[in-house]
């Protein structure tokens, strides 16, 4: 696949940064439609990733329109349902298709740049936004996977929290997995966060080696 030479990853940040630190500021109704937007931002920031001859990218717009109208419309059910579930198979595809996008784009980065940093860093903040439409598959297919102190009635926004205590390690206990499914994915979140953060720590330290020499 042919990946764009120069990207601009920060828009994409901006989008995701705005979708965790937003929302909270508001209340009820408000803070879900401003977390619903946030998202729609995440999904329109990252089509500007590839250019429109690169391979994949008429699919990657139909992925994020069908998202974009199962977001929305997901803003008018307040329990879990179905439509949650559609919402999480057309957004992990087009997640994983972005972080593999972004991934190789840093890898074929000859110097530490501030592209390379802002790629690396939406990275790993889209392993947590992934990580959390897995934990909500989940309790889909196997409800009460987890236990929320907070009450019965989830949202995809208690999962996004979940998802980056996990990958972050932090584990403030107000949110446990309840079966071995749920754990198993948590551990393997948890893991594959540290891992990610070493391999990309010591690939900028690499190329900043590099540049120097």
């Amino acid at each position: 696949m042919q990946i764009i030479r120069k990207p601009h990853f920060e828009y994409l940040l901006f989008s995701i940064l705005s979708t965790l630190l937003v929302p909270p500021f508001f209340e009820g109704q408000l803070q879900s439609i401003v977390f619903h937007f946030t998202l729609s931002l995440v999904l329109v920031s990252g089509i500007f990733i590839l250019g429109y001859k690169q391979k994949g990218y008429f699919l990657l717009i139909f992925l994020a329109l069908v998202a974009s109208i199962l977001n929305w419309l997901d803003l008018y059910k307040t329990q879990f349902n179905l439509l949650l579930l559609l919402k999480i198979i057309f957004f992990t595809p087009y997640f994983i298709f972005l972080i593999s996008t972004i991934f190789k784009q840093v890898m074929r980065e000859k110097e530490v740049s501030e592209q390379t940093i802002f790629g690396g860093i939406a990275v790993y903040l889209m392993l947590g936004l992934t990580g959390a439409l897995f934990f909500a598959g989940i309790e889909f297919i196997f409800p009460h996977s987890f236990n929320f102190t907070q009450g019965d009635v989830l949202q995809f926004q208690d999962f996004v929290y979940y998802s980056f205590i996990t990958l972050s390690t932090v584990g403030y206990g107000d949110v446990t997995p309840a079966t071995s499914k749920a754990q198993a994915l948590s551990v393997t979140l948890s893991i594959t966060g540290q891992i990610y953060l070493t391999v990309m720590i010591a690939l900028l330290v690499g190329k900043y080696a590099n540049r120097v020499d």
